[in-house]
């Protein structure tokens, strides 16, 4: 079975949220994980000994993108990430930019 990652931005993120793609900056670093900013809302993101980190390290102020299972514990939403990529090369305000034009369109019925 494929597994779908939903492009999503934090504050998107609900109960109904089994995995999510999200862009965001590292603000602070933990033993077991990060925690994100995307401009919208943080989230905490849990990381394992084998999970895939592409191309780099994790280190606050980085951007980042997460590929993840989104979990509760605690009544709060984490991601316990399956892949990190360093995204240090991507710009960062044109993707997002994208991101919001393409969810305009969806909800409009265009694409």
């Amino acid at each position: 079975m494929k597994t779908h990652y939903q492009e999503l931005f934090i504050k998107d993120i609900n109960e109904a949220t089994l995995r999510a793609r999200i862009l965001g900056k590292v603000i602070e670093k933990s033993n077991n994980g990060f925690i994100i900013d995307d401009g919208t809302g943080i989230i905490e993101v849990m990381v394992n000994e084998g999970m895939s980190l592409i191309r780099g390290d994790f280190d606050v102020g980085k951007d980042i993108m997460i590929f993840g299972k989104v979990i509760t514990i605690d009544d709060t939403q984490k991601i316990f990430a399956d892949l990190v990529l360093d995204v240090q090369n991507l710009n960062v305000k044109q993707y997002r930019k994208i991101i919001s034009l393409t969810k305009e369109l969806e909800e409009s019925g265009f694409l």
